[in-house]
């Protein structure tokens, strides 16, 4: 028995244009790709090989399920034409599917179903799939034949699968709502249940003060602040962070997403910078750029910005050169006697660099001159003339298990000579993770020349 996926992207713009270019099959219900939920109910009908056909491209779904081995299935993939029918796609993939039974997922809907119930009643099962036959779902004996075939738009009751719409934010919302809620056990969800209603991932840290009410999901490598309050019915995605203070009740809050401090969000879904109503799929205007998502974004600076940081670095290498030269032969003095140096991380595969641990001595009267004037950063202001670092990027973090831990949490780790962290004034808190989430997302050419500014002048007044 194989199955027959055809995810037509084009009946599902709402979407695209809601969560900004989403795949909608990888729309997450409860911290679960919509597709995953089909491919496991494959794998419960000892279904084991899927093809995954789509009118648009798979690469969001070929990266994230690539050949299905992690399910215990084998998932191959084919493009179809937008204007492609049902029909036309069995049609051109009739070599997959003539010689089994073949199962045929279509449109953009929720299945719901029971899990341990369809395990028990497989051969039920089947027989109560060859009589739907809708546009949505097809059950086709091997040797069917294809001039035969009549699919009935209008949907048959089912014993074991309910179709639940998705044509909207609302649609989206309520059904996360209702599976927190009410369905948890029908499926396979990610996270440990320690408890009734309650999926927490891996590393998860929260502290004494912070309250988790049932039902909640929370994802891996998430951390909560002090006097926080998440749930019930919250739906919390991997690598999120939230402030101190702030409450979370009956809403989703997507991936790698930052949560300021002292915020109420309820019947919300945040994704990539953006709020969105779940009750009426309204986007609500932000007015406290502080609450920020998204950071899986691979470029950190536009080509022009790069370039200008490049620049601005070659300007400071030439003013520095002669005072930095002046300075030299007393940091090699005090690094050959104490060997005191410090290990930085420049890039997310940990590729180290070593130099002069400056505040080891950092009263001494000589090292405040060096830092008074920036003299600290000239050997790094080389690596970004070559490409290697930023001259205002992420803050470099220095080689202890903090900060590998850190970087893995990071969708994007790109270190530079000077850093929001560092533009900070002292006591504004030791969050790097909360720093970090925050620069990644509110970063732009003027922030970053604010930034490099801001800590010139800081240094020279120290």
């Amino acid at each position: 028995m194989k199955c027959l996926i055809y995810a037509n992207i084009e009946d599902e713009n709402w979407v695209v244009n809601k969560l900004s270019n989403l795949n909608p099959y990888l729309l997450r219900i409860v911290n679960k790709p919509l597709l995953e939920y089909w491919i496991d109910l494959c794998s419960v009908l000892n279904i084991n090989d899927i093809r995954i056909v789509s009118n648009s491209s798979t690469e969001q779904i070929n990266k994230y399920f690539s050949d299905g081995k992690k399910w215990g299935v084998e998932i191959s993939y084919n493009i179809a034409k937008p204007e492609d029918n049902i029909k036309k796609v069995i049609l051109k993939n009739y070599s997959f599917c003539k010689d089994n039974d073949i199962l045929i997922f279509s449109g953009f809907f929720f299945l719901e179903y029971v899990i341990k119930q369809i395990s028990e009643s497989i051969d039920d099962v089947k027989a109560d799939l060859s009589k739907l036959n809708s546009a949505n779902i097809t059950y086709l004996r091997k040797g069917f034949s294809l001039k035969n075939l009549s699919l009935e738009e209008e949907r048959k009751e089912s014993k074991f699968f309910n179709i639940v719409d998705l044509h909207s934010i609302p649609d989206y919302y309520n059904l996360s709502m209702k599976i927190i809620e009410h369905d948890c056990i029908n499926y396979v969800l990610p996270g440990y249940s320690s408890e009734e209603r309650a999926y927490v991932g891996m590393n998860v840290t929260y502290p004494l003060s912070a309250k988790i009410k049932t039902p909640v999901m929370i994802g891996n490598n998430v951390r909560l602040g002090e006097m926080t309050s998440i749930g019930g019915k919250a739906v919390i995605g991997d690598g999120v962070i939230v402030d101190s203070l702030t409450n979370i009740e009956s809403s989703i809050i997507y991936s790698n997403s930052f949560i300021s401090k002292d915020l109420e969000i309820k019947n919300k879904i945040v994704y990539q910078n953006t709020l969105i109503s779940g009750l009426s799929g309204e986007i609500v205007d932000m007015t406290d750029d502080f609450l920020i998502s998204g950071t899986s974004k691979d470029k950190i600076v536009s080509r022009f910005e790069h370039l200008a940081q490049i620049l601005i670095a070659l300007i400071q290498i030439i003013i520095q050169t002669i005072p930095f030269l002046l300075v030299l032969p007393f940091i090699i003095f005090v690094h050959n006697k104490k060997h005191l140096v410090n290990r930085f991380y420049i890039n997310k595969s940990k590729k180290l660099i070593k130099f002069f641990d400056f505040e080891v001595q950092r009263k001494h009267p000589i090292i405040k001159f060096i830092k008074k004037f920036s003299l600290d950063k000239y050997p790094f202001l080389f690596l970004v003339v070559a490409g290697k670092l930023l001259l205002v990027g992420n803050k470099m973090l220095t080689q202890n298990r903090k900060h590998v831990q850190l970087i893995n949490a990071m969708s994007v780790y790109k270190p530079g000579v000077y850093s929001y962290w560092e533009s900070l004034n002292p006591g504004f808190g030791n969050d790097e993770e909360i720093h970090e989430l925050y620069y990644l997302n509110n970063h732009n050419f003027f922030k970053n020349l604010y930034i490099y500014i801001k800590i010139t002048v800081m240094r020279l007044f120290w």
